[in-house]
């Protein structure tokens, strides 16, 4: 991690190529195992952009524990990202799924529609219809050793705008099936952008709202906290477990997002032990906390949010 704090910057577009100098070279050692990893493509929807990947731990040893499945979504502000990236940063998000597998879990990361071309709610529909493609198809999920998969312990983690996108999955009414909803275990956010306007500072997704949610007015309306603040009592107690995760050196509007989303939670979902969690990625910025994992540097919080997985399925 000492090549993350020598990153005096922490504004999302001026550490990119930094952060991706710092742990590429790392990852890129490590490709050959990364890549041995069993790996199957299906498409889950209509279009290109509804594919996903599904990773499987490489244990080969026949047990009688099911296996729990974790969706990772990446982010990308909106408008950009893909489940393989160009080179150099092509080694991500492999690294992301590999990691989970070699815990335990089916590690599935899909893709989803992308501004311009899709406006609120599609991205976290496509999250949902991908969630249950994989409840409906357990025969082709389950891998090249027929894992015997835990349909009940399915949990998701998204990324900056894919937190917005998962999050918005769980609070937008009837994106996620009543059939699949019960199954999800716990959801773990990332450094969301649950809205757009923190007090003291600015998100610059400005040019995004007419683009993603049509006006002002809906997108004030429909940002993870608005349906937060809106949802039912009964709808909010069928939320499952949420573990927030922020890096220590986010940018400020992250942080007061980020703020402002987990109290909400807490006043909403109240103070019971498990159903609301903030973790911190020490020394982390916004995008080192998913590059770190598999090169044995900063993955503490990763650890600790397993940790959390786990025990929500022994419950």
């Amino acid at each position: 991690m000492e090549g993350v704090a020598q990153i005096e910057d922490v504004e999302i577009e001026k550490i990119i190529v930094p952060t991706i100098s710092v742990f590429a070279p790392l990852l890129e050692a490590k490709r050959k195992e990364i890549e041995s990893v069993p790996k199957r493509t299906f498409q889950y929807g209509d279009t290109e952009r509804h594919k996903l990947d599904i990773y499987y731990p490489t244990t080969t040893t026949k047990t009688t524990t099911k296996t729990p499945i974790v969706f990772f979504v990446y982010g990308g502000g909106f408008v950009t990202g893909a489940r393989t990236l160009p080179p150099p940063a092509d080694i991500a998000y492999a690294n992301v799924l590999t990691w989970f597998s070699a815990r335990g879990f089916v590690a599935v990361v899909p893709d989803y529609r992308l501004v311009p071309h899709v406006q609120f709610p599609g991205p976290a529909q496509d999250v949902a219809d991908a969630v249950r493609w994989v409840v409906e198809h357990p025969q082709d999920a389950s891998g090249p050793n027929a894992l015997d998969l835990d349909l009940d312990s399915i949990f998701l983690i998204g990324q900056s705008a894919g937190a917005a996108h998962v999050a918005t999955s769980l609070l937008y009414p009837n994106l996620i099936a009543p059939s699949v909803r019960p199954r999800i275990r716990g959801a773990v956010l990332i450094a969301g952008a649950y809205h757009l306007h923190p007090a003291g500072t600015t998100t610059g997704f400005e040019e995004l709202v007419n683009m993603y949610w049509a006006s002002e007015a809906e997108a004030r309306a429909t940002v993870p906290l608005a349906l937060l603040n809106g949802l039912a009592a009964e709808d909010v107690k069928a939320l499952p477990p949420l573990l927030l995760v922020e890096g220590e050196r986010e940018p400020q509007w992250v942080k007061v997002v980020g703020k402002d989303f987990y109290e909400a939670l807490k006043g909403r979902v109240g103070e019971d032990e498990g159903r609301v969690r903030k973790i911190w990625g020490k020394a982390h910025n916004h995008l080192s906390i998913t590059w770190c994992l598999g090169t044995g540097e900063g993955e503490e919080w990763a650890e600790e949010a397993v940790e959390w997985m786990k025990a929500a399925v022994k419950g």
